[in-house]
């Protein structure tokens, strides 16, 4: 009963460390994306009211894509050594 299991763990490890990277990625894809496409809509002169109605985000989700655009804009340039 036990040799199965133990030879079966080494298995499941390996899955778990091929699985694991991979959805930790994907959420931070689609937010990704989201911002672009509320930003973009933004840019063409959208209202946030009509860009939460267009795109179905809330509210809170556009002004997230706008801080993160406005510290992105913000950041202090790097000196070059």
């Amino acid at each position: 009963m036990k040799r199965p299991l133990i030879a079966a763990v080494p298995f499941l490890v390996a899955a778990a460390f091929t699985v694991a990277p991979a959805l930790a990625t994907m959420p931070g894809g689609h937010v990704a994306q989201a911002c672009q496409r509320i930003d973009a809509a933004l840019a063409a002169g959208k209202s946030t009211s009509q860009v939460e109605k267009d795109l179905k985000v809330s509210s809170k989700q556009v002004h997230r894509c706008q801080s993160a655009a406005a510290s992105d804009n913000n950041a202090p340039a790097t000196k070059a050594r």
